[in-house]
């Protein structure tokens, strides 16, 4: 949608408020982020190996989260994410984001997790932060 607004509009896109909050793996649990704060926009964009596509190496407290069946089908984070059959966890897409138009994501949006703190959101341990230096050794540059 965003590449044919673009388009049309002949205008490149901001991605404004993005949460930057995680998927968090059974390893991590809530350790480095709150339930609170689990949000897929940060895994998506940036990517999480640790994932792949396995949904099952996710936290049992995400995976059991509660979702309304009349709107998502499904009772479950767990079961939405395993409808996805197989897609890579594991990609950068922001890489991709050059071909959609996008030239920039600001991350964060009210109390959710951005790169840095404002002592009002939570905390990711620096999951967020370590993804942007691992994008900025090999960043796709908008033309």
């Amino acid at each position: 949608m965003v590449k044919q607004v673009t388009k049309a509009l002949l205008t490149p896109a901001m991605l404004w408020q993005i949460p930057g909050g995680h998927m968090p793996t059974v390893e991590e649990g809530v350790s480095k982020i709150s339930a609170a704060h689990f949000a897929s926009g940060g895994t998506f964009f940036m990517g999480d190996a640790r994932i792949g596509s396995d949904p099952d190496t996710l936290s049992l407290q995400l995976l059991n989260t509660a979702l309304n069946s009349a709107t998502y089908g499904v009772p479950t984070v767990g079961d939405f994410l395993r409808k996805d059959k197989g897609y890579d966890w594991g990609q950068m897409q922001a890489l991709n984001l050059p071909d959609f138009n996008v030239f920039s994501i600001l991350w964060g949006g009210g109390s959710t997790i951005s790169i840095t703190t404002i002592h009002s959101n939570g905390e990711d341990g620096g999951w967020l932060a370590d993804k942007m230096v691992e994008y900025y050794a090999a960043p796709r540059y908008f033309r």
